[in-house]
């Protein structure tokens, strides 16, 4: 997927600009999965949470057994009609 996507060849001429080169080709690939992702299963995802101080902190990582995936309002709305 990724040689369709972004090309079969390296530009670069040395060997870490090649390694270089591939490395940002494989990320590229995995934030077009992320995104494709967050589309089909309508997850909007949360970048940042404020404090009550005001300020921008960053989210806590992974998530706990508790949590569940976030669902759109019209995504949940579509789904009740269908059953």
């Amino acid at each position: 997927m990724i040689k369709a996507k972004f090309g079969d060849h390296v530009r670069s001429k040395t060997d870490v600009a090649m390694v270089n080169e591939v490395l940002c080709k494989v990320l590229c690939h995995n934030i077009c999965c992320l995104i494709q992702s967050m589309y089909e299963l309508g997850i909007e995802p949360t970048f940042w949470a404020s404090n009550p101080e005001g300020r921008d902190i960053a989210p806590a990582r992974g998530l706990s057994a508790k949590s569940k995936p976030a669902i759109s309002k019209e995504r949940k709305e579509s789904t009740d009609g269908e059953e």
